[in-house]
């Protein structure tokens, strides 16, 4: 993968526009990107796998809703590396960086998503006492499986910001500081970005169109969320602290691999 360069994004300030031209290129090695991830044949594979196993609110897919037959992803997922790939997204996160990390995946379909910290979401989420230190993956992926006819759905990403001592990874609250420098991911089929440290980055909302992402990160220790299971969806108990979103259940891979 390349390294991001001042003129690959976007880059601004959250009080105005800055000079580029004074940005050290170097500042940005711990983001990379490549183009042209998949062939085309891959590619399509991927993409039919995930719209063939998600429903949505009308033809054109512009809003995921429940599936009556119970299909569609969970929303957090986890392959412990010392177990092979059952599913066609575990086959291809592999196939793509490999198996010496453990690896944590999601879809993302035209969400809307606030500013945070790619972290152990599922303990976070998962209605327990704060009682364990917050941890982080190595490193996060965001690959563009498809993106056509897009408005909106840009990411921004805070680019030196990253965790900050008395916040929680999931936090709907928090906003940039002052003078942060902000960087915009514009979407694009078949585009992989990659952090290489944990980075405050949110999603802007999609106001037409398609965006649909495959989003990863690899851990090198076993976070605690998923020490019960591997699986987890969106619990109909709501949370005392609204900050934290929602709470997740435990769940069993919902999909018939094959079928």
């Amino acid at each position: 993968m390349d390294e991001i360069g001042r003129n690959n994004l976007g880059i601004n300030n959250v009080d105005g526009v800055l000079d580029i031209d004074k940005i050290d290129p170097k500042n940005f090695e711990h983001i990379h990107h490549a183009d042209n991830v998949l062939s085309q044949k891959d590619l399509a594979e991927l993409r039919n796998y995930i719209f063939d196993n998600m429903r949505f609110a009308d033809k054109k897919r512009f809003r995921r809703i429940p599936r009556e037959d119970g299909k569609d992803f969970p929303v957090y997922n986890f392959l412990p590396r010392d177990k092979e790939p059952t599913n066609l997204l575990e086959k291809y996160i592999v196939g793509l960086i490999g198996k010496q990390h453990h690896i944590e995946y999601w879809i993302r379909y035209n969400d809307e998503l606030q500013w945070h910290l790619d972290g152990d979401e599922v303990y976070e989420r998962s209605g327990s006492s704060f009682l364990k230190p917050v941890v982080f993956p190595v490193r996060s992926f965001c690959f563009y499986v498809h993106v056509e006819d897009l408005k909106g759905g840009e990411m921004e990403v805070c680019p030196f910001q990253g965790n900050i001592p008395g916040y929680r990874i999931i936090d709907n609250y928090f906003e940039p500081p002052d003078g942060s420098t902000i960087m915009t991911v514009k979407p694009r089929s078949n585009y992989l970005i990659r952090f290489l440290r944990p980075l405050y980055h949110r999603v802007k909302r999609v106001e037409k169109g398609q965006r649909l992402s495959l989003v990863w990160s690899q851990w090198q220790d076993y976070p605690y969320g998923y020490e019960k299971g591997n699986h987890w969806d969106v619990s109909d108990i709501e949370p005392v602290d609204k900050a934290v979103g929602f709470l997740v259940k435990k769940v069993e891979w919902p999909i018939k691999e094959g079928a």
